[in-house]
């Protein structure tokens, strides 16, 4: 084999495991309450609904699970549910190159978002992103703190949501209120119940504390027997709500052209 041909197959290889450190089989978790909220309020298929789904789509979830399979490493080496579907494990030599792509395909994104959007929807934004980098960030590492983790995890996948509504200019009624309060809680149990899964990995890459895996150990019979895929099923009920009373779950009422958010 020529070396340039080794070379592109280790491009492409790499470029692989990047793909698969964005957790395709989750794409739809975080695409689809951006997706619904948004279309369910506009009731038409435009610009800023297909860039924002397609950013919640993949961008997203490279930055919120390239991060952490970047500064987790340590225990993913010890975790038998990655290298998989579950997640890439990432060689330490491209730690780099995957928060370079990271940053590289979410600003071209949020840059449109924050152009076409509002004042509501900047801040939602501002509040996903952050939520996104803080949960395994060094420094921040919400997920090493005892309930602060669930409520930031289930911000991952609640917050597309309100992004898509405060973009379509949807009025905020009890309804709305209800169904994603709902979805926020179904997510943070969700989060609490997957995460003693990985109390045996974390404990081996020395990431716990004495008392065991960031608390979650601590909220897991609060969980239930709920399923890691958080907002399948929560954003089904947004939609339910909606198609019971559009006119109190999502209304039709839209916002100027000039918004969008991601």
């Amino acid at each position: 084999m020529s070396a340039p041909t080794s070379g592109r197959q280790g491009l492409g290889g790499d470029l692989a495991q990047i793909l698969l450190s964005s957790r395709p089989i989750s794409w739809i978790n975080t695409a689809f309450p951006f997706a619904a909220a948004y279309l369910l309020s506009t009731r038409e298929v435009d610009l800023t609904l297909v860039i924002g789904a397609v950013y919640f789509l993949i961008p997203y979830n490279l930055a919120m699970y390239g991060i952490n399979d970047v500064f987790d490493y340590a225990s993913d080496l010890a975790n038998p549910r990655k290298g998989g579907i579950e997640g890439a494990l990432l060689s330490p030599r491209i730690h780099r190159a995957t928060l370079w792509a990271a940053a590289l395909t979410n600003i071209p994104f949020l840059v449109y978002l924050a152009v076409v959007g509002n004042p509501a929807s900047w801040i939602w934004l501002a509040v996903s992103v952050f939520a996104v980098i803080a949960y395994s960030a060094p420094v921040l590492r919400f997920k090493e703190r005892p309930f602060l983790d669930s409520l930031t995890s289930s911000t991952h996948f609640v917050s597309p949501a309100v992004v898509g509504l405060a973009l379509a200019g949807a009025p905020v009624t009890p309804a709305t209120v209800l169904t994603l309060g709902a979805f926020f809680l179904w997510g943070m149990a969700a989060h609490a119940f997957g995460a003693v899964q990985d109390i045996g990995p974390d404990r081996e890459g020395d990431l716990l504390d004495r008392d065991g895996h960031r608390g979650s150990h601590h909220r897991a019979p609060l969980a239930g027997p709920v399923d890691r895929r958080r907002s399948g099923h929560a954003a089904d009920a947004l939609a339910r709500a909606a198609r019971r009373d559009p006119r109190r779950a999502l209304p039709r009422q839209r916002r100027p052209v000039v918004e969008r958010h991601g």
